[in-house]
């Protein structure tokens, strides 16, 4: 994998556990309450909603072009990737 904003991000995002996370904004919250910040914050290229307005697809692009793809099943939860 290159060296780019969304791998860095992807990677950290999966060696942790997090609350929450917003790709947009550009940070996680861990369960403790701590904030794992990213670099610059994304454009939205794609995002998908279900019936309770939960984000179960969301495509975001970074200022050097890469781009990460989410993903959230109930059955799988979330998935990052770089895309």
């Amino acid at each position: 994998m290159a060296n780019t904003i969304a791998t860095k991000i992807v990677k950290n995002l999966q060696n942790g556990q997090f609350a929450a996370v917003t790709l947009q904004a550009g940070y996680a919250v861990t369960y403790d309450g701590k904030r794992l910040l990213f670099p610059p914050y994304a454009r939205t290229v794609a995002e998908k909603r279900d019936k309770t307005g939960r984000c179960i697809k969301l495509i975001c692009e970074y200022a050097d072009g890469s781009r990460i793809k989410f993903t959230y099943s109930s059955v799988t939860g979330a998935c990052y990737k770089e895309n």
